[in-house]
Parts: C-alpha cells; sequence; structure tokens
C-alpha cells in the first residue's frame, strides 16, 4: 500500500465535524518505509455566524469539545501513555 486516505462527515447539534484519517506516506507515490497515521479534524458551521450576535469564544469551545470526545474515542491507552512521554 503506498496511501490510504478516508474521511467522514458527522453531524453534531449545532455543527458539522469532518473527520479525515488516513495511513500516511510522505514518500509518496514511493513506497510507504515509515509508519505514519495521521487524525485530522475539523469542525465548522452549518451557517453564518454573526459575531456581533454570537459568543464566538464559546462556540469555538463547543466545537472543541466535540473534536476532543472524537479524539479520545480515536486513540487507545498504549498511544495515551506514549503521548504522555512526550
Amino acid at each position: 500500500m503506498a496511501q490510504a486516505v478516508s474521511r467522514i462527515v458527522l453531524k453534531a447539534h449545532s455543527a458539522d465535524i469532518s473527520f479525515n484519517f488516513c495511513v500516511f506516506n510522505s514518500d509518496f507515490p514511493n513506497e510507504s518505509v515509515r509508519k505514519e497515521f495521521i487524525l485530522d479534524y475539523d469542525c465548522y458551521s452549518r451557517f453564518p455566524i454573526n459575531p456581533q450576535e454570537n459568543d464566538i469564544i464559546e462556540i469555538t469551545k463547543s466545537y472543541n469539545s466535540y473534536i476532543e470526545k472524537l479524539f479520545e474515542l480515536s486513540i487507545t491507552d498504549s498511544l495515551r501513555t506514549i503521548m504522555s512521554k512526550k
């Protein structure tokens, strides 16, 4: 396998979340020689947001909460251990 990329778009209560995950190959199109895996989360509004009528900081916090929950569901305890060492 040279590279594999997948995308899921989820509908949350007040936003959409795009979740991209892939077996990445920084040497693409050559054969993969490293173990690289990417998780990419994007959260966004379905509608325009007026900053004079909405608290952008609170909206950003809610988006971050959606992403944090998905990230925690996506990783294992062994990865958490590795990440805590760095």
